[in-house]
């Protein structure tokens, strides 16, 4: 169900009309519009396989430790800079030579985030036990829009992980474009009795983005950016006012935050803030409950 009129009335009737009686029909039109939270609220029609391929970037120390003699201190430990000095002054001779040396580096360190390392932040959360079996899914409404996203298991299970671990926000900016065309003939004669047969096809395209956040395992809870996804759309057989995702991938995918499990280069960990890019691939959505 839509809400809070913030779709058109065109669009409304568009999307959610019942078949009129008519020879035929054919639509073009792109729409920017705002939807509200109450506008995701609608069913879950269709579900597709997502697959993160994400790398979280953080800054790290690039130097091995020295003490200030200039030698490396043992056990190995990390810094960002180092100063030292040699002195080679002999006072018998009234010589002074004494050299003083400094250095800095600081490394920018890149970890893969996928699937497997967001089901096992899920583990260490007590979501799940083990990652065997799990793999990530996306919900998306009658009009083709995610809505959200779950940790299903192949041998049953269902998680919902939006909006506690990993979640689209609550209000996309969606531009769409669509071609729609439907036919309904009305056939008989002296010798056949009155058939109507309807027909209907549609392509189309969602131009979507909105926030989306990573809060699972070592993520902290304000860790959040935006999406940016062209979902391809295409219409079903025998209902209309129904579209389908095709195959999609993300193309912008940008997070910052913190995270807590960052090595601090003396065998431990530490907060650190972190940025996230990648991106997320959908495979072609397939209706939930056989329409």
């Amino acid at each position: 169900m839509l809400g809070e009129n913030t779709l058109t009335s065109q669009r409304e009737e568009f999307f959610l009309r019942e078949p009129q009686t008519m020879k035929s029909n054919s639509i073009l039109f792109a729409a920017a519009l705002t939807l509200s939270a109450a506008s995701l609220a609608s069913a879950q029609i269709s579900e597709s396989r997502a697959t993160l391929a994400l790398t979280f970037e953080y800054e790290a120390p690039g130097l091995r430790e020295r003490n200030s003699s200039g030698a490396y201190v043992s056990p190995v430990k990390t810094e960002t800079e180092n100063s030292w000095s040699v002195d080679k002054s002999r006072p018998s001779e009234s010589k002074v030579d004494i050299t003083e040396y400094f250095e800095a580096k600081q490394d920018a360190i890149k970890t893969r985030y996928g699937n497997k390392e967001l089901l096992l932040d899920l583990v260490e959360e007590g979501v799940i036990t083990s990652i065997a079996g799990w793999y990530i899914s996306v919900d998306f409404d009658e009009q083709g829009l995610p809505v959200s996203i779950w940790a299903l298991n192949q041998m049953g299970g269902a998680i919902q992980l939006d909006p506690d671990f990993i979640g689209f926000g609550e209000t996309p900016q969606v531009v769409t474009q669509v071609t729609y065309n439907e036919k309904i003939q009305t056939f008989s004669s002296p010798t056949k009795p009155e058939k109507i047969t309807p027909t209907h096809s549609g392509t189309g395209r969602h131009t979507y983005q909105c926030a989306f956040s990573i809060n699972a395992g070592e993520f902290t809870s304000d860790n959040g950016g935006s999406i940016r996804l062209n979902i391809p759309l295409k219409t079903v057989k025998d209902e209309p006012g129904l579209w389908i995702p095709g195959a999609a991938k993300s193309t912008g995918v940008i997070l910052s935050g913190k995270r807590t499990d960052i090595p601090d280069g003396f065998g431990g960990t530490r907060t650190a803030s972190v940025l996230i890019d990648g991106s997320i691939t959908f495979t072609a959505a397939v209706l939930i409950n056989n329409l």
